[in-house]
């Protein structure tokens, strides 16, 4: 089965095409200026052409579903509905957080995946590798920095930190709490389309594929627009 997947939900912008024995090609940017609208066809196309493939050889179509960015989940399942109704093929939404954790393979310890969520909060949750595969310890939640610090203070183990929201964290707390903390590498900090890819694969084998129809953002909390609106309508 060949899958696709994308992700837009932060500032990267990863894209995959892999199936149940190999990745073919995964690329991925990173920009700061979020123009994901304007690159994510054109890697959607080189991901097909540089592996020798035409969108029609996809069964499958998976991106992350959020939290993250607003406008940058929209535009990933605005993507993926469009070219999975088109060739009449099912989809698979994922957790961008749980997608974030993919990316520490059978890692000891507990995983924490930390994704910018503005306002001084993060989103995030805890993760474990059982023998029943990636396992969710605690609900994806959003949080201040200082609540999150203190749950991974509480925690017995060691806890591997990844996702753009690290930056949210003072380098000083950090410091203070280096032997519970551990920075996971560059190379895996960020959402992979690779990552996103074999863990859709392991949801397909679950029968948890759903149509283009059923795929929608999981955004965690309201967006500053939505927030305004209520406040005004509140003041009238």
């Amino acid at each position: 089965m060949k899958i696709l997947s994308i992700d837009t939900s932060t500032i990267v912008a990863t894209v995959a095409l892999a199936d149940e024995e190999k990745v073919y090609s995964e690329l991925t940017i990173t920009s700061n200026k979020r123009n994901h609208s304007e690159r994510l066809m054109l890697l959607i196309e080189e991901a097909l052409s540089s592996s020798g493939f035409d969108i029609k050889d996809v069964d499958l179509f998976s991106c992350g579903i959020g939290p993250g960015s607003f406008t940058g989940l929209r535009i990933a399942i605005a993507t993926i509905k469009g070219l999975a109704q088109s060739l009449a093929k099912p989809v698979i939404g994922v957790s961008t957080l749980r997608l974030l954790a993919y990316n520490m393979p059978f890692a000891s310890g507990i995983i924490c995946p930390v994704i910018d969520a503005q306002k001084d909060q993060v989103y995030s949750c805890f993760y474990r590798w059982t023998g029943e595969g990636l396992t969710e310890l605690r609900q994806e939640a959003v949080y201040s920095v200082e609540e999150l610090i203190k749950i991974i203070d509480n925690q017995k183990e060691q806890v591997v930190l990844l996702g753009d929201g690290i930056k949210k964290i003072p380098s000083n707390t950090l410091e203070e709490y280096k032997e519970k903390i551990k920075i996971a590498p560059i190379s895996n900090r960020m959402p992979k389309a690779a990552s996103l890819a074999s863990l859709s694969l392991d949801l397909v084998k679950n029968g948890l594929t759903m149509s283009y129809s059923d795929l929608e953002p999981n955004y965690m909390r309201k967006s500053q627009a939505e927030v305004q609106m209520e406040l005004k309508q509140r003041a009238k």
